[in-house]
């Protein structure tokens, strides 16, 4: 039965294997041609007036689809043709066109196609036509579409032609039709209707609903005349460019800034090429500005503001509520943020007041008072704090050398208010602030270009901030470790603080229990202080894990580690205690993210009296609101890593400053920086890689204080000493106890030159020496007995045993008088040395010449001797 299905299979493959070898190949080839889907023609439409003969002319089509060759994929059988009439249908005849084409009217083009070779046509292929004018008003119709023969009309109005030189256009609005009127050569007038626009309103103009200002945007708004619709629009928030302030040519690294109390040339002064960086005026409630006799600078703040701003940074003194709130009214219009807002203590809730608004930055003015104690000084610091700022201006009295660098210490900025003589302002220079205030700003611009050192020249020594203590020597944040940098010289300690469950402040700059104290990732804040107190310091993570490992500390190891001490963690209050007296600043970093911990803090300095000794830092952004919240009256100052990023979400976003320098210059980048940290009236605490040199050079005129961590190596620290931060928080503390910090002047009467005593030199330890190689330079001659001198020192800045470059120092200038001489009879000068005398020529103290005493006061009265004698003799 098998065999049988299999015979009848095989004689029917068979037969159809001999039926298939009778057949043509064709016969089962698939059609090998692409079928045509789409066409795209290309044409000129007729324009009128032009002429068209059907037995010469022809229909301007093209076939634009081209092959792999460029070669088109079909083509005309004959040639296109106008025509007026057509079949639809077979045979397909056509009435050709004959005669002017009129601008307006239809027309209509016929045309049949083949396909090129390997083509074919779709039965449902499409048109596209297309023109070199962008014509679109046509219709393109197939009426036969086979394989092989395509049949299509092409209908289209013929143009105008058109004078380019007259057409009249009524704009169609959002109410009422327009219309468009255009001239033909052919003498045709054709109006057009244009269609109403719902989008072309009659706007009026633009009405401010709330005004914007540096911090928030506003929004303006706008109102059809036709239809009455309204459209509001965002007004984005503006800041005024910062000043380009003026820097004179000094060797001296974060020079002093030079304000001016304004006279009535502060307008030009503006605009000059030198010129103080900061310009004071006296306003009253209708912000009529003044100068600092009373006498009318301006009647209109905005026009001044305009006119001076961009070449002096504004400071305006204001001393009643009125006047306040009118100034605050008008800076938020003006989008003024690079300014000052100036009065004395008894008006710093007005200050405040303005100030609050971000970037305007509070001043006081304390330059009444001549003498000034510890707890003066910490009033006056709460004081300008509170008053959202932090620049206070001392009397020269009151601005000793000593005061000065408390308050920077505490995160203050001093000027001086000086005379305009010489010795005022280079003493308050030399005393190293901050900025003087003064009448003589010439004078002040003069003394500061004195300074042409080949060499930095350091006139306020950037103070030394013990991270942790020194823990390059000792174990990091213990008492020992904080008293050892004492006895090594820094200026602060920097320590970290945190809130026990008790409610104790202890010393922990870990969050958790297991670095140092081995004792498990729990947070440090959920013992009780008895409960730290009993957990030892482990010597298994010290030796590695220490901010500074054993292996890379100073001697090789750290301090008790050969007997293995036992270290705890020891408390805030311990340290309050132990540093009383000592004059060494507490940089009290607060460590928790808990805001409780801030009433605590501030009750436990209040109670050691100790406002005279502590400034907060912190990273946490909620410490800072809390603080400038409850407590402005602290100085605090913002840690950060100044990149474009949030390190971690409880810090502030801070942008990258050193690209902002970079792309958009210092001033721009100031103004970025300020919009963070002035939320809080802050310090910047930035980490010591890429916080904008340049920004935070030019921000000193501003009041800006820097202060960036941490420093290791000798080269990182070597820059920052010599590029004159404010603090430098460093590891290695001993490294700086021997440099210089201070030389030693006074007023001295001598025989010579040579017979004056070298000063005395005090190492950042407190050491002092003689220094013998310090330079006399000569300043300018007082009268005929006495000349104003300054010891200049070129100093190594010897970091351990590696030499990392000069600095140059100076005394404050003293007065040497000659013994034995007469006001009456000076010494005759040497006439080979330049002579030079006023307080408006002083003489560059960085010469290594040593001038006589001028003789240009009485050079006159020689001659009247002379001429006398001559006289009386004739006489005889």
């Amino acid at each position: 039965m098998v065999k049988k299905y299999a015979r009848i299979i095989l004689s029917a493959l068979l037969s159809a294997e001999i039926i298939a070898s009778a057949l043509p190949v064709s016969a089962f080839a698939a059609d090998s041609s692409t079928a045509l889907t789409h066409i795209d023609l290309g044409f000129m439409p007729p324009l009128c007036g032009s002429h068209y003969d059907p037995d010469t002319d022809n229909a301007e089509l093209s076939v634009e689809n081209k092959d792999d060759k460029e070669m088109p994929v079909a083509e005309f059988v004959g040639s296109p043709e106008w025509v007026t009439a057509y079949d639809s249908a077979e045979p397909y005849s056509y009435t050709a066109f004959e005669g002017d084409f009129k601008g307006g009217d239809s027309c209509t083009a016929f045309a049949e196609l083949r396909p090129a070779d390997g083509y074919s046509f779709d039965k449902d292929i499409t048109l596209t036509a297309c023109d070199s004018i962008e014509y679109n008003d046509y219709n393109c119709t197939p009426i036969l579409a086979e394989p092989d023969r395509l049949i299509i009309v092409l209908e289209l109005k013929v143009l105008h032609d058109w004078d380019d030189d007259r057409e009249e256009t009524a704009d169609a609005t959002c109410s009422s039709e327009g219309s468009k009127t255009r001239y033909c050569s052919q003498g045709h007038i054709v109006t057009e209707t244009l269609p109403v626009d719902p989008d072309a309103h009659v706007w009026g103009e633009w009405e401010t609903v709330t005004p914007s200002d540096a911090l928030h945007e506003g929004e303006k708004k706008h109102t059809c005349t036709l239809c009455g619709k309204s459209e509001t629009a965002v007004i984005p928030k503006y800041v005024m460019p910062y000043t380009k302030v003026y820097e004179p040519e000094t060797s001296v690294v974060m020079s002093a800034t030079i304000a001016w109390q304004a006279d009535q040339t502060a307008v030009q002064t503006a605009s000059a090429d030198v010129r103080p960086a900061t310009c004071f005026v006296w306003l009253d409630k209708k912000l009529n500005v003044y100068d600092r006799d009373g006498k009318l600078i301006s009647d209109d703040l905005d026009s001044y503001v305009k006119t001076t701003a961009a070449g002096m940074i504004p400071a305006f003194y204001i001393n009643d509520a009125d006047t306040a709130a009118a100034l605050k009214d008008r800076i938020r219009q003006l989008g003024l943020a690079d300014c000052f807002v100036v009065s004395t203590e008894d008006n710093k809730e007005l200050v405040k007041d303005v100030a609050d608004f971000l970037y305007v930055r509070g001043m006081l003015d304390y330059s009444d008072k001549k003498e000034l104690s510890r707890s003066n000084i910490t009033k006056m610091i709460a004081a300008v704090n509170g008053a959202h700022g932090k620049t206070v201006i001392l009397s020269e009295e009151a601005a000793t050398k000593a005061n000065i660098k408390l308050m920077q210490s505490l995160a203050a900025t001093v000027w001086v208010k000086t005379s305009d003589n010489t010795e005022s302002i280079m003493r308050a220079y030399t005393r190293g602030a901050n900025g003087i205030v003064t009448d003589n700003y010439k004078n002040a611009v003069k003394c500061q270009k004195l300074f042409k050192d080949d060499a930095p020249t350091l006139l306020r020594i950037p103070l030394v901030i013990g991270h942790r203590g020194d823990p390059s020597v000792y174990v990091e944040n213990t008492l020992e470790s904080a008293l050892g940098a004492v006895s090594e010289g820094v200026d602060s300690v920097e320590n970290d603080i945190q809130l026990s469950k008790d409610g104790e402040l202890f010393i922990l700059h870990d969050e958790w229990v297991e670095r140092l104290l081995m004792a498990g990732e729990i947070n440090a804040e959920e013992f009780t202080i008895d409960e730290l107190k009993s957990m030892p310091l482990k010597w298994e993570s010290i030796i590695t894990d220490n901010e500074v490992s054993a292996e890379n500390s100073r001697f090789g190891k750290l301090v008790g580690q050969d007997e293995r001490k036992e270290y705890f963690i020891p408390t805030y209050r311990e340290y309050l205690e132990s540093l009383k007296g000592t004059g060494v600043v507490h940089d009290t970093e607060i460590k928790s993210f808990d805001p409780a911990i801030i009433p605590v803090f501030k009750d436990m300095v209040d109670k050691y009296d100790a406002w005279d000794q502590v400034f907060c830092i912190t990273f946490n952004e909620a410490i800072l609101d809390a603080i400038y919240k409850d407590y402005p009256e602290i100085s605090i100052g913002v840690l950060n890593f100044p990149i474009n990023d949030r390190m971690l979400d409880y810090m502030p976003e801070f942008k990258a400053i050193q690209e902002i320098e970079d792309n958009s210059g210092a001033e721009e980048a100031l103004k970025e920086l300020y919009s963070i940290i002035d939320r809080w009236n802050a310090t910047y605490n930035p980490i010591i890689m890429g916080y904008g040199e340049k920004t935070v050079n030019i921000g000193r005129h501003r009041g800006l204080t820097v202060w960036p961590w941490t420093y290791a190596d000798n080269n990182s620290i070597a820059k920052g000493y010599l590029s004159g931060v404010t603090g430098l928080t460093t590891d290695f503390a001993w490294k700086f106890s021997g440099l210089i910090n201070e030389i030693s002047s006074e007023d001295v009467t001598a025989a010579s030159e040579a017979d004056i005593t070298k000063p005395t030199a005090t190492r950042q330890s407190g050491e002092t020496f003689t220094l013998d190689d310090a330079e006399l330079v000569k300043i300018e001659d007082i009268d005929g007995n006495s000349t104003l001198m300054i010891w200049r020192y070129k100093a190594d800045l010897l970091l351990g045993d590696e030499d990392c470059g000069d600095y140059y120092m100076y005394s404050e200038p003293f007065v040497f008088t000659k013994a034995g001489a007469s006001p009456d009879a000076p010494e005759t000068p040497d006439s080979s040395e330049p002579s030079q005398s006023g307080e408006d020529s002083p003489r560059d103290p960085s010469s290594t010449e040593n001038p006589a005493t001028s003789s240009m006061p009485y050079a006159g009265l020689g001659v009247l001797l002379s001429l006398l004698a001559v006289i009386v003799s004739k006489k005889r």
